[in-house]
């Protein structure tokens, strides 16, 4: 029903759209992979369908999937994992799990400002459409990314014509004093179609002045949760869940500390699950057990882990995914290159007494 009323953009877009499906749970409004015949598969959260937010969200993740097939912009911060040190060592900042995704957010928003430019300029939504979706994002910008995508559509708005003054006591309640400044960034982005690390650079300066206070308080954060941290975190289907039992009870028993659900339902029970998850997986592990399977492959959770491991790996730049195959289903992102543990020629005691020794080391 979503592709037959979107088609026309579909086609314009160019994309290759796969299956469309609603989602009881969903870590988020929508999602997005690609599937194993190269098309695009899109969940949608089930509490929003047939609200304005679903048509908004629709249309925002066909451009931002339009941007990762054919971006239409000069990007000069890729290689993030590269460029993102380089930044943080420009700005003098210390290189944290914390100012890394600090950077990454603010690359992403100046993206999300392009992409919302496309969709004004080519009428797939209107101004009132932005606006709500502004709103959408006032409402939770709590979240730090939030934020960024709350002034990163402004600017695209108001650079397109559309009255951004209703968002005034907004930026006044938060405190967002040099906004006007940021977004005259981000409009230069639009207007030159170019991201580049001085704009990055000058972004994160302004939203952080006082360098000092603000690492302080992102140690003393880390510190407090230093010791919840885990050897190694698992990321499974759950079809897959006997060998993921197995091997969490039996480093549990040698006192690893696993990230295994099942030993964490009271601490799970109420959390925002989707940023819970995420943190797990991106800052709280040493290691990261992904179990490869065909299933695993097609759940939005465990891509939603995948993900966030990746992101630690690409970042730091050191082995930190374990894959252990139980078949041979390739994986979106996984390098070829990593080494693998094949579970049906290795065994699962041979293969926890591998873990074992990796965690040891």
């Amino acid at each position: 029903m979503m592709k037959k009323r979107y088609n026309q953009i579909i086609k314009d877009l160019n994309l290759k759209i796969g299956e469309v499906n609603y989602e009881v749970y969903l870590g988020s409004d929508i999602y997005f992979n690609k599937n194993e015949k190269k098309n695009w598969d899109i969940q949608i959260y089930q509490r929003i369908k047939g609200t304005p937010l679903e048509k908004y969200m629709f249309v925002s993740a066909l451009v931002t999937i339009k941007r990762k097939e054919d971006q239409w912009f000069e990007d000069e911060t890729e290689p993030i994992k590269i460029i993102g040190k380089q930044i943080l060592q420009e700005l003098r900042v210390e290189q944290t799990d914390s100012t890394e995704t600090v950077i990454c957010d603010i690359i992403e928003s100046l993206k999300y400002s392009l992409e919302v430019d496309l969709i004004l300029k080519n009428q797939y939504l209107t101004h009132d459409d932005i606006r709500e979706l502004i709103k959408y994002y006032q409402q939770v910008s709590i979240v730090q990314m939030m934020l960024y995508q709350f002034i990163a559509g402004l600017s695209a708005l108001r650079i397109n014509g559309g009255d951004i003054t209703i968002f005034h006591e907004t930026i006044i309640q938060k405190k967002i004093y040099n906004v006007l400044e940021m977004i005259d960034i981000y409009e230069n982005c639009i207007n030159t179609k170019t991201i580049s690390k001085g704009d990055v650079k000058k972004i994160f300066n302004l939203l952080y002045p006082d360098l000092k206070n603000q690492i302080k308080i992102m140690k003393i954060i880390s510190n407090q949760e230093e010791d919840q941290n885990y050897d190694v975190a698992l990321s499974f289907a759950g079809e897959d869940r006997a060998i993921a039992k197995k091997i969490a009870d039996e480093l549990t028993k040698q006192n690893y500390k696993v990230f295994y659900d099942e030993y964490e339902q009271a601490s799970l029970w109420g959390k925002d699950l989707y940023s819970h998850l995420n943190d797990v997986y991106k800052n709280r592990a040493r290691y990261c057990l992904i179990i490869i399977s065909e299933n695993y492959s097609k759940k939005v959770w465990t891509t939603h882990e995948r993900k966030a491991a990746q992101t630690k790996a690409f970042l730091n730049n050191k082995e930190y995914i374990l894959p252990l195959r139980i078949d041979n289903t390739e994986i979106d992102g996984l390098n070829e290159t990593v080494g693998y543990i094949d579970l049906n020629q290795v065994g699962i005691e041979k293969t926890i007494d591998l873990l074992k020794q990796k965690l040891s080391s």
